[in-house]
């Protein structure tokens, strides 16, 4: 965990901090957003232009919600931990498929995870998806320091 907390720092830290992009989209399969949940929740690193970008986060496939929750925790206050990131995130929106057997839906009784449910299809292939280019793209034409959660 540490390890990937910090490569996702140094990653981080090069494209805000030194290339100087203003808005960023974590766009993550499966593990992948619970690695960029700890990281967003955990601050960021220590680079505040990404805790000034207010990125939009979008999920899918994610084990967050269901088994992180329920068997970790860690992830028990899940809402707690969404209710911390609300300010500090454009968006947030989490795909998922009715057969997903890992990636469920982020309960948020607060509305600002967006859970957006897609037919059968399994835990893979996610990335071929329309719905998933739509929301990307989306995210794309609305800045985060500028966008409203949605």
């Amino acid at each position: 965990r540490l390890r990937l907390r910090k490569r996702l720092e140094a990653v981080a830290g090069e494209l805000l901090c030194k290339e100087g992009f203003d808005d960023v989209i974590f766009v993550v399969h499966s593990q992948g957003s619970v690695i960029a949940y700890d990281f967003l929740v955990n601050g960021g690193g220590t680079c505040e232009r990404l805790l000034s970008a207010r990125p939009h986060l979008v999920t899918f496939g994610s084990p967050l919600g269901h088994l992180y929750q329920f068997y970790f925790k860690e992830y028990a206050s899940l809402q707690a931990g969404i209710a911390e990131l609300r300010p500090r995130l454009a968006s947030w929106a989490n795909l998922f498929r009715v057969d997903d057997y890992v990636g469920r839906e982020i309960a948020d009784p607060d509305g600002f995870v967006r859970n957006i449910v897609m037919p059968a299809g399994g835990h893979i292939d996610y990335w071929k998806e329309k719905k998933l280019a739509e929301l990307v793209l989306e995210r794309i034409r609305t800045p985060g320091c500028a966008a409203t959660p949605t």
